[in-house]
Formats: C-alpha cells, sequence, structure tokens
C-alpha cells in the first residue's frame, strides 16, 4: 500500500499477525518513525521521492502487477469510508448519547478522505444539520483553489503528514465539505506542542492541524452544540 503513515503501520501488524508479507510505499519527507513502526511489526518500505504520493501510488500498483499481489487500494476503496461509518461514526454516536450533547460540525482533514466521509455520513444520521468541516496545508491547499477555480495553483512541499497529497483523493465528495480551513505549518506545529504542553496529549502536527480549524470554525460560526475533531496521531511519529 501506498501510505504515509497509519494504514501502512497498522497493515503491517495485521499482515505479521496472519503471517503476510507486507510492503509500504513511502513518500521520502515522512518522518523516519513512520517506517521503523512498519519494521517493528515486520513490513518493508520502499520509498519515493519527496511529497511524491503520485509516485508511491504508480510503485504500488508496478508492485502489485509484477508480485501478483493485492492492494488495499486506500485512496479509492469506499470500503475506507463504510469502515468509519460503522465504527469511528458509531463511537462518536455513542458517546454523544451518553453524555447527552448535541453536534453541530464535524472537523478532519482529507488524507484518503476516509475518515471525513465516513464519520459526516454516521452523524448526519441522527444530527441532520451537522456540517462537514475540512481542512488543508497552506501550502498545499488543492480544495481551496478548486473553489477559487484556480487551475494555476500549485502545491508545494509542508509538514502535515497524512492530509495535503496536492491531489484531491478519489473518495472526498467536495459536497460535503461545508467548510474548508487552510493551515500553515508551522501553525500546526505550534498547536500540537501546546496540547502537550498544556494538556499532556502527546500528539502530531496533523492533531494540531484539526483543533486549530475546529476552534477557528468555533470562533467564526459560534455553533450551540459540540463541535467534534479527531486525533489521528501520535507524538513518537515526529520525534
Amino acid at each position: 500500500e501506498a501510505t504515509s503513515g497509519n494504514s501502512g503501520i497498522a497493515l503491517a501488524y495485521v499482515c505479521n499477525l496472519i503471517g503476510l508479507r507486507f510492503i509500504a510505499v513511502i513518500p521520502g519527507n515522512m518522518t523516519p518513525q513512520r517506517a521503523l513502526k512498519i519494521k517493528e511489526h515486520r513490513g518493508q518500505v520502499r520509498f519515493v521521492g519527496d511529497n511524491d504520493f503520485a509516485g508511491a501510488v504508480a510503485m504500488r500498483d508496478q508492485m502489485v502487477l509484477s508480485m501478483e499481489g493485492f492492494t488495499p487500494n486506500q485512496f479509492s476503496n469506499p470500503e475506507n469510508i463504510r469502515a468509519h461509518y460503522l465504527t469511528t461514526g458509531s463511537e462518536i454516536l455513542s458517546k454523544a448519547t451518553e453524555l447527552g450533547f448535541g453536534i453541530d460540525a464535524w472537523v478532519a482533514g482529507t488524507g484518503t478522505a476516509g475518515t471525513f466521509m465516513g464519520v459526516l455520513q454516521r452523524l448526519q444520521t441522527v444530527f441532520p444539520h451537522v456540517e462537514g468541516v475540512t481542512l488543508e496545508p497552506a501550502e498545499s491547499a488543492v480544495m481551496t483553489a478548486l473553489r477559487q477555480s484556480n487551475a494555476l495553483y500549485i502545491p508545494s512541499g509542508h509538514k502535515i503528514g497524512g492530509i495535503g497529497d496536492g491531489f484531491i483523493p478519489e473518495l472526498m465528495q467536495m459536497v460535503f465539505a461545508n467548510h474548508v480551513f487552510t493551515i500553515t505549518s508551522e501553525e500546526a506545529i505550534e498547536r500540537a506542542a501546546r496540547l502537550n504542553r498544556d494538556l499532556g496529549i502527546q500528539v502530531g502536527y496533523s492533531s494540531g492541524a484539526n483543533v486549530l480549524a475546529a476552534e477557528r470554525y468555533i470562533l467564526e460560526f459560534k455553533p450551540k452544540n459540540a463541535v467534534i475533531t479527531i486525533l489521528p496521531d501520535h507524538a513518537d511519529r515526529y520525534v
């Protein structure tokens, strides 16, 4: 699988348990800890150029053909959305019922868009008014460029792993994104550091970006009910 971290680590873990060989293809600018985590679970790693997710997908597809292998194809597989609809989204609704709060917005970055789409659609079965709020690195703001009809926009490198791969993933349906916020790498890094310093929550830059986007949504739109986001990475990926 072509991966920036989480899916590759999870697949390496599962494949090791059931005795399958796993190969991850990773852009070269991903932090070394991600590759080490995959190797800890006996996965193998192949690298492509920095920020070259298209190259990672191409290498993956080439290896699938040459080795008669299988890829979950996380960027295009609708099971990605369904998994978050059934699990992550349901868990959030269960907690909302337990604590008795409503939900006005769901905030998440889009790597494959599986988390964003799956959770949003599940939340809307109970709270139809829930707004979908996504975010992207300011350095790779392809969704923002699309909405501004800027066909000349060229994304550049950034430090927020897991999102902003330079293209809008196939699973992402922009009609579900009521709002798109842009977050700079420096802002995401600083917010993650404050989560650690102020709350003892050891998370990485994509978590910082999610929290910052949620805070900006709250300040701008002043919702009456809860705004939900997710902390998808751990600080140990960024040592």
